[in-house]
């Protein structure tokens, strides 16, 4: 791990595929900033050094019939008790632009270099407006 290295001295340049799905999820942002921190020159650079999320909120009925109404017929088994946790699971999946109910709802340009891992802020929920309805 980055966190436990020890160099005897600092680069010019950190290149790292630091970005997870959504952005955020899973990535290794804390552990760039780290080796930024620990490793590089005060002039280094670290690439990639921004990025900018966007979110919009989404309906998709077959996707939610798929995802939730299975678990209440399993091979004939009512599993749904597993329904509940599945609304705290991230679902990265490519949607058809028709099923786009909202404006999307842009977060500030992460960028790398002056970022403090207690500076990273998100939208606010309140921002999101729905968008009109296609037929």
């Amino acid at each position: 791990k980055i966190e436990e290295i020890e160099l005897d001295k600092k680069f010019d340049i950190l290149i790292s595929e630091w970005m997870g799905y959504g952005l955020l999820f899973e990535c290794m942002l804390d552990s760039v900033i780290t080796a930024r921190d620990k490793h590089l020159k005060p002039d280094g650079l670290v690439v990639p050094n921004r990025a900018s999320m966007f979110v919009s909120a989404v309906s998709n009925e077959k996707s939610y019939e798929d995802r939730f109404h299975f678990w209440r017929d399993v091979y004939g088994f009512n599993m749904s008790e597993v329904i509940p946790d599945l609304y705290k699971e991230a679902v990265v999946e490519s949607v058809d632009r028709s099923h786009v109910i909202s404006d999307h709802c842009g977060s500030n340009i992460l960028t790398c270099q002056p970022l403090k891992l207690l500076n990273l802020n998100f939208p606010d929920r309140s921002s999101f407006r729905s968008a009109p309805l296609q037929s």
